[in-house]
Parts: C-alpha cells; sequence; structure tokens
C-alpha cells in the first residue's frame, strides 16, 4: 500500500481507501477483498478547519485488527494528514436564529421586542449536509436583559458539529410603574402613587411589574424617587409564614407524603428555610416554606 501525504474527506467517517492507494495487480487481490479492505473504518472524522494525522504503524494496527490482511508492505509517506472537506457557513443565519429565539422568548404580544447582535459573528467552516440550528434554553427572567448571549448548537447531517456563542443587545418597550413621586421605604405602593409609561424594560435593575394595580404586593424595602421605575427589587413580598404561626408540615414516608402541624419559629418568604417544632416535639427542625402556611422537611 502507498500512503498519501494529504487525504481531504467528505465523510464522518475515515475509511481506509481515503489515506492510501491499494495496489491490486501487485498484491493479487480479488475485487471482494479490494473492497473490503477500502472500507476498513479508521475513525472519525475531524471537524472542519481541524486535522488528523495517522502514521503507518496506526494504519496497519487498524488494518490487520481487521482481519483482512496480516502484514503490509508500505510504500509513500510516513504519516498523512486528514482534513475535513468544508464549506463557509453564512453567519448572518446564525444572528437571525439567535434573535427570533430572543423575540420568542420575550414578546407576549403587546411588548415590542428589538434585538441585534452586539458583536461580528466569526467565519464558520461545516461539512457538507443539511444545518440544523437549536438554541439552548433561557427561561424569560434570563433572556431580560441589556445584553445577553445566546448559545446555538449546530448539526449537520443530524450530527453535532459545534456550539456557538451569539452575544445580543436587547430592548424590550413595555408598559411598566413608576413612581409619581418620592416614596418612603415601608410604605404599600397605591395605584394613586404611580404612572403607567412605556420604557425599556430589559435594561432595569430587577424585574419590571406588571402594570396591573391588582397585583401590587408588599411595601417597599427602600426609598423610591419620583420617576423611577418600580421593580421587584424595591418590593418586600408579605411572607409566605410568620413566627408563631400554626403551619402544615410536610415529609415523606416512602412512596407517602404526610402531613402533620408544626409551630413557625421564622418568618419566611417561598423557597426560604426556616426552624419549625412539629406538634408535641421539644426539638426543632428545618423546613423549606413551599406554599402560603405549608413546609416541607428538607432532606426528606
Amino acid at each position: 500500500m502507498s500512503l498519501k501525504t494529504d487525504a481531504m474527506v467528505n465523510a464522518a467517517r475515515v475509511k481506509l481507501v481515503d489515506l492510501v492507494e491499494i495496489d491490486v495487480e501487485t498484491n493479487h487481490l480479488d475485487e471482494h477483498l479490494m473492497k473490503t479492505m477500502a472500507a476498513v473504518d479508521m475513525g472519525n472524522a475531524p471537524l472542519p478547519g481541524y486535522s488528523l494525522r495517522f502514521s503507518r504503524k496506526e494504519i496497519e494496527r487498524i488494518v490487520r485488527a481487521s482481519g483482512q490482511v496480516k502484514a503490509i508492505e508500505w510504500r509513500g509517506a510516513d504519516a498523512v494528514k486528514v482534513e475535513r472537506l468544508a464549506k463557509v457557513f453564512d453567519s448572518a443565519q446564525l444572528a437571525i436564529a439567535a434573535e427570533n429565539y430572543l423575540k420568542k422568548v420575550l414578546g407576549n404580544g403587546q411588548n415590542q421586542v428589538v434585538v441585534e447582535t452586539a458583536e461580528r459573528l466569526p467565519e464558520l467552516l461545516l461539512a457538507e449536509g443539511q444545518v440544523d440550528i437549536k438554541a439552548r434554553n433561557l427561561t424569560r427572567a434570563e433572556a431580560m436583559h441589556a445584553r445577553v448571549t445566546v448559545w446555538l448548537d449546530v448539526t449537520v447531517a443530524g450530527m453535532f458539529s459545534r456550539s456557538v456563542r451569539v452575544p445580543l443587545k436587547v430592548k424590550v418597550m413595555e408598559q411598566t410603574f413608576v413612581a409619581k413621586r418620592d416614596l418612603l421605604k415601608g410604605i404599600t405602593p397605591a395605584c394613586e402613587d404611580l404612572l403607567v409609561l412605556e420604557m425599556d424594560v430589559a435594561s432595569l435593575d430587577g424585574a419590571a411589574l406588571p402594570a396591573d394595580c391588582s397585583m401590587l404586593k408588599g411595601s417597599l424595602k427602600r426609598n423610591i424617587p419620583s420617576g423611577t421605575a418600580l421593580t421587584q427589587n424595591y418590593l418586600q413580598l408579605p411572607n409566605a409564614i410568620n413566627h408563631g404561626d400554626t403551619v402544615n408540615l410536610l415529609f415523606s414516608s416512602g412512596a407517602l407524603l404526610l402531613e402533620s402541624k408544626a409551630l413557625a419559629l421564622a418568618n419566611g418568604e417561598v423557597g426560604q428555610r426556616i426552624q419549625v417544632r412539629p406538634a408535641a416535639a421539644t426539638e426543632t427542625i428545618a423546613a423549606i416554606v413551599v406554599a402560603p402556611g405549608v413546609a416541607k422537611v428538607i432532606g426528606n
């Protein structure tokens, strides 16, 4: 066999025929054996833009393991460099995919979402085949920022090729509450204290509140100046459990979920850890607040 110096492949797997030239007449190989040897699998092809190196020794090990020949008479190069045939993929399609994904996550039918790439995307080399692009999941809260990174997973002919980072600039024009006057820490804002204005809520420090007076809950944790958007960061929500409350305490026993009563020894919002004392017990245990008036034993 004569080993090539360079080889260019256009498939996901490298075959022996890609790397060598087999002298059929000299080696008296029949057509069936020739085809069998040519199809010996050498492993994964490199990704576009990368290369692999196969030495004579490595090729001989794989060929002999296939059981087709016992020994190889070599000619040609000592090693072959393998590259993958590639095409330049239009990076504008990546930008469009990322922008459309963010618009889908952030849009609610009543706001205006404006998204554009924050940086020029690099040239992308891909193998031949059908290209599919899928964005990794983001929650609305994760996407609601002035600068967001969307990761795209790119597959070619059904096989994963690479991941691409797409940085984006985001504006979400939406109606939200703004303080009509200076509001002091501790008060519970009412509709008469607020204006409803359209503004870029993605640039706010905290989650914007929907412009719905019936959903106003909680007191101010700090002063809020006139003209400032009222975000969730300014509000202290009512506790789901208060110190001294009798709460429903949940705990698991095998496949059963059991419930008993306990005394809350601290205030707690949903998701917070508090200490409780089960009824008729003297020791306290840790529990997580899971709903108003309900806590679940930690580690259970």
